[in-house]
């Protein structure tokens, strides 16, 4: 048996050799972890999304339901600026607000403005201009909710 005499280049080699295994090992792990992560931060966006859409749609649904059965309710009588209906509804206009984009909570405000205006004014003696404007804007907030409600989650929107 002859005994192998290890040079300092070959050791160099085998040291280079492992090294580099290990750092293109390292490389490609650290890749598929950042990646990893990255698709579990998008899944949980997407979630909170229509998790967040989910509640708006009841919100919205409430807010509309009640903005019609107001309008109807107080077509031909007054209702109390500060009775249980105009706080009921002055809360639901809080919650919806708060957790609208900005292009809602304009027109949030419109439709309430126009709801109570309504609710607080006599229908016969104006002609029911008032009462139409109401029914519109109840009608062109329902067109802007539905356009919110109905959004497809695009991960540019976070």
């Amino acid at each position: 048996m002859s005994l192998e005499v290890i040079s300092w280049v070959s050791v160099v080699d085998d040291l280079i050799k492992i090294a580099g295994g290990g750092l293109v090992g390292g490389g490609f792990s650290y890749l598929q972890l950042r990646q990893s992560q990255s698709f579990n931060e998008k899944s949980r966006k997407e979630e909170r999304f229509y998790k967040n859409q989910d509640e708006r749609k009841a919100v919205y649904g409430e807010f509309l339901s009640l903005s019609t059965s107001l309008l109807r309710e107080y077509e031909y009588h007054q209702w109390e600026p500060f009775g249980s209906d105009a706080k009921e509804y002055y809360s639901l206009l809080n919650r919806a607000q708060m957790i609208s984009p900005d292009f809602i909570r304009k027109e949030l405000a419109d439709t309430y403005d126009y709801i109570s205006v309504s609710c607080g004014s006599n229908h016969l003696s104006v002609d029911g201009k008032v009462y139409s404007n109401a029914a519109r804007s109840i009608s062109r907030l329902q067109a802007f909710m539905h356009k919110d409600v109905t959004a497809i989650y695009s991960s540019d929107l976070t």
